[in-house]
């Protein structure tokens, strides 16, 4: 397991979301939340979100807080090149 890509909250959390992260910047990345389990993905647009949370002087972070764009959780498995 990649220690600085998966972290767990303290936070109490049911449920699954996804959200593009803007802010803070070096945080930048696709965050999918499964209970209280993070993990955090390359951003959509390409930024090299590994490196970015690579430089990371803590991690995970005590306390850190993150906005974005909400995305919806996928109800089904879709496949780029699935021409079936």
């Amino acid at each position: 397991m990649l220690e600085r890509f998966y972290s767990v909250t303290r936070d109490p959390w049911e449920g699954n979301e996804m959200i593009v992260v803007t802010t803070p910047p070096e945080l930048r990345c696709l965050l999918v939340r499964m209970e209280r389990r993070l993990l955090w993905l390359p951003a959509p647009d390409g930024v090299d979100t590994y490196q970015l949370l690579d430089s990371q002087p803590e991690w995970p972070p005590d306390a850190v807080n993150v906005t974005g764009t909400r995305v919806d959780w996928p109800n089904r498995l879709e496949l780029a090149r699935d021409f079936t």
